[in-house]
């Protein structure tokens, strides 16, 4: 699934896709803000999006890669829920129960 964030002029300044990988997990595979924008709750907004999409069709586990270096990743999972759950194909791996 994949949802896009619309400013008023209808400039994409945020996204989130997903792809469902078995009956009850989901991974998230891309959450974007522009620059500019973050920390405003857009990202938020969008996560709960895709929990509630999750929970609708009956995935409980959601999972989340990204290399070490993306620090404002490393704050904001943690801060909505996720836990670390080792590596996975070299990247930082994190798992959140829904």
């Amino acid at each position: 699934m994949f949802w896009i964030v619309l400013n008023n002029n209808q400039r994409v300044i945020g996204m989130l896709g997903t792809d469902t990988v078995s009956k009850n997990e989901m991974w998230l595979r891309r959450l974007f803000i522009k620059p500019e924008i973050k920390r405003n709750g857009l990202g938020s907004a969008l996560l709960s999006v895709a929990e509630e999409y999750a929970i609708s069709k009956g995935i409980s586990i959601i999972h989340t890669r990204f290399p070490d270096s993306y620090i404002e990743a490393s704050k904001f999972y943690p801060a909505k829920g996720f836990v670390d759950a080792g590596r996975h194909e070299d990247l930082r791996h994190m798992i959140k129960n829904i």
